[in-house]
């Protein structure tokens, strides 16, 4: 699965860019680090390839985790946000 974010550390906004498994919509979300949800999308895919831009110039400084679920598949990758 390609799923690439960047910049990482960031800190005004997150570019996300995944491929879909299928049809089913997908659900983002950003989770800090004491597990509580800070941002969350829910994408329905129209393309082979998905693009996303989260504003994160709201949020703390730390390390947070960014979740793809689709179906019974998740994807978790770290973010740094200064």
């Amino acid at each position: 699965n390609n799923f690439a974010i960047w910049p990482n550390p960031a800190n005004t906004v997150l570019n996300v860019n995944f491929e879909p498994l299928g049809s089913e919509d997908v659900k983002m979300t950003l989770l800090n680090i004491d597990g509580r949800k800070v941002l969350e999308k829910n994408i329905s895919p129209a393309a082979t390839l998905i693009s996303e831009q989260l504003n994160v110039s709201s949020l703390n400084s730390g390390l947070y985790i960014l979740s793809l679920t689709q179906g019974n598949r998740t994807e978790n990758r770290k973010v740094i946000i200064n």
